[in-house]
């Protein structure tokens, strides 16, 4: 009885524990059949349809796409996507649509004011080209682009263009652009009333180019209104630091502002000092020299900018003041060169041009008479 009623446990257990494992293939069967042929418990996704030769096609031809930006999910990628997104711009940006304002025949201040409509129409066509080039490469990089643009005036559009041979010089590397980006989206500023910063990145490190548009933007934004109609040469008094007189002494110094020159094709817009050849000439203010070189009309000449962005012109000197350097720092007093006849000049004297930091021309001869009628001059050593 004892071995009898073991065995009947036994066999009641063993038909328990293969029902359990039946329930368990029952189950096993189910879940591969929900799953699919091919498929894993671990695994859901595959090559797209075509296999590995259409994967090959899809790889070629994203080798010659344009590289595509990736939001940063960090401020540390930022810069890395602002440069992506620079070099889409440069692709897309075509400054073919100002071309006709690069002609580099004989031009003279006149032939700007009357054609000042062509430099007008060429600034609305180049800050619509920013515009379009922007957003292509937004739409290039996946990026929201949120645009800001101060538009270049027309004076400035004519001094950009005569200094440029060819329009594709002027290429979005020479433009005040300032590209950044902030919470997944690319910041774009293009700031042409920076004057000083508009030049600085139009010369490209060239200090002669640089002087060269300074000058020409200056007299025309002093001697023409924006439709070209010549102004009266009248200015309110300018903030600017008070004058050391450049000269320790003169033969013959008075007032010839927007006096005419070249038979009446220009207007004289600074101050002449005649004084004896060699006579030297002293920095105005504390300032830093930013150019020193020769030019045709104003021959040897030294370009200093004070502390409040106002620039400073010395012209017709004997020789090259060599003894200076672009950069260096200067002391009201300090040395810039020596009184000469050189560049379009007739006889010994400094010509003294300030170009304020607006752009426009300073009637200088009134800072010049405060500063010797204050005996704030230098004697000659």
């Amino acid at each position: 009885m004892l071995f009898l009623g073991k065995s009947e446990t036994e066999g009641k257990n063993i038909l328990k524990r293969g029902a359990v494992y039946l329930l368990f293939l029952i189950c096993l069967f189910l879940v591969c059949s929900c799953a699919g042929p091919g498929s894993s418990p671990e695994t859901h996704s595959a090559e797209p349809s075509g296999g590995a030769a259409a994967a090959q096609e899809r790889n070629e031809t994203a080798e010659n796409e344009p590289p595509q930006a990736t939001k940063p999910a960090d401020e540390g990628s930022s810069v890395i996507s602002s440069e992506i997104f620079k070099e889409s711009l440069s692709r897309n940006y075509d400054p073919s649509v100002i071309k006709d304002i690069f002609n580099r025949d004989d031009k003279d201040y006149i032939y700007y004011a009357e054609n000042i409509g062509r430099y007008l129409k060429a600034s609305g066509d180049l800050t619509g080209e920013l515009f379009r080039s922007l957003r292509a490469a937004g739409k290039e990089t996946g990026y929201d682009v949120d645009i800001h643009i101060v538009p270049p005036d027309a004076q400035m559009m004519m001094a950009l263009a005569d200094s440029y041979d060819r329009y594709e010089d002027m290429s979005f590397d020479m433009l005040p652009v300032s590209i950044s980006e902030k919470s997944g989206s690319i910041q774009a500023d293009i700031d042409f009333s920076d004057i000083i910063g508009v030049f600085t990145k139009a010369s490209a490190g060239d200090p002669e180019k640089y002087l060269n548009m300074r000058v020409k933007y200056g007299y025309m934004l002093t001697v023409y209104d924006a439709k070209g109609n010549i102004l009266s040469g009248e200015q309110d008094a300018a903030d600017i630091p008070e004058w050391m007189f450049p000269l320790p002494r003169f033969t013959r110094f008075r007032d010839t502002w927007f006096a005419n020159r070249d038979g009446g094709r220009r207007r004289h817009l600074g101050t002449d000092i005649s004084a004896p050849e060699g006579t030297e000439i002293y920095s105005c203010t504390d300032a830093e020299v930013i150019y020193v070189g020769n030019g045709r009309l104003a021959g040897n000449c030294v370009l200093t900018r004070d502390g409040y962005g106002n620039e400073y012109l010395y012209c017709h000197m004997v020789e090259v003041s060599d003894f200076l350097a672009v950069g260096q720092k200067l002391k009201a007093g300090d040395l810039v060169g020596h009184v000469g006849n050189t560049g379009n000049s007739a006889v010994n004297h400094l010509h003294l041009s300030v170009l304020l930091k607006d752009g426009r021309h300073l009637h200088t001869f009134p800072y010049l008479k405060e500063a010797w009628d204050n005996k704030r001059v230098k004697k000659q050593h």
